[in-house]
């Protein structure tokens, strides 16, 4: 259809934008949400997503829950599938794009139990992250669980009270990683890529420590936040975090360079 002006004929949509083109992964995420993000959200979450995958780290993964988000609902829901849902355990105070602060009794379920999702967290190829706030030490885990005493499937401490960091990735019991930590804040991964042992990194990808610990069997258990051991409680803010198969660290230099920006342009991390 045309349209005449000035004696000149003009297409009618004439000065019209089209619709903003989004990846096939980040219009699913956005067509499972109850609320739409604004244009300026979608556009984050379509770059951070299309980043991770370009760096094939999104087939790597079985969940991605960024936190930092509008509302709660969508804080709650997994950008990678429909399944694992997030659940809200004893009210955590959720604040709009900045995500969860855990306190005792206080934690978010992730209902994803490696042992029975069969998904990319297996028992000799897994990955948990967590990207937290709290600088000081805190007898509290970004990433743990809810039920029991056993640290398996996974658990990260990233500062501990004695300024050790301590973790689980499949493993009897809980290591302790790396003493010293100065500085509990920012993104904790833990990566197994074999039976004998794990890596840790922090930021964007560097090495904490090779783990030496076997793996185990999976614990029949889903992954919580904000708690370890079903008691210490982590009373910082979790900003996003995830599990998933193995990575490199590569990968995790990769899943840093992603969620970065976002958190930069959202939250206001530096």
């Amino acid at each position: 259809m045309t349209s005449v002006a000035y004696g000149i004929a003009m297409p009618a949509n004439r000065g019209v934008l089209g619709a903003p083109i989004y990846c096939a992964q980040a219009s699913a995420f956005f067509q499972r949400l109850a609320s739409q993000p604004s244009a300026a959200r979608k556009a984050l979450y379509n770059t951070m997503i299309s980043a991770l995958v370009s760096a094939d780290v999104w087939s790597k993964l079985d969940t991605l829950y960024m936190f930092a988000a509008a509302d709660q609902a969508t804080a709650l829901t997994n950008l990678v599938s429909a399944s694992f849902g997030a659940t809200a355990v004893g009210t955590p105070t959720f604040t709009t794009d900045q995500g969860f602060t855990g306190a005792t009794g206080k934690y978010v379920d992730s209902n994803f139990n490696p042992s029975t999702a069969g998904g990319q967290f297996q028992q000799n190829s897994a990955s948990a992250f967590a990207w937290g706030s709290l600088v000081a030490g805190i007898a509290g885990a970004t990433i743990g669980n809810a039920t029991d005493t056993n640290s398996n499937p996974a658990e990260i401490y990233p500062r501990y009270v004695d300024n050790t960091m301590y973790g689980n990735l499949g493993e009897s019991t809980e290591s302790a990683i790396a003493t010293g930590q100065t500085d509990g804040s920012g993104l904790r991964a833990l990566s197994r890529t074999a039976g004998s042992g794990y890596a840790a990194y922090k930021g964007a990808g560097t090495l904490i420590a090779n783990v030496t610990a076997a793996s185990t069997a999976l614990a029949n258990k889903k992954i919580a936040f904000f708690v370890g051991q079903s008691a210490h409680y982590y009373t910082g803010t979790v900003y996003c975090g995830g599990f998933g198969a193995g990575l490199s660290s590569s990968d995790v230099n990769a899943l840093y360079g992603a969620l970065h920006p976002y958190l930069q342009a959202v939250a206001g991390l530096a």
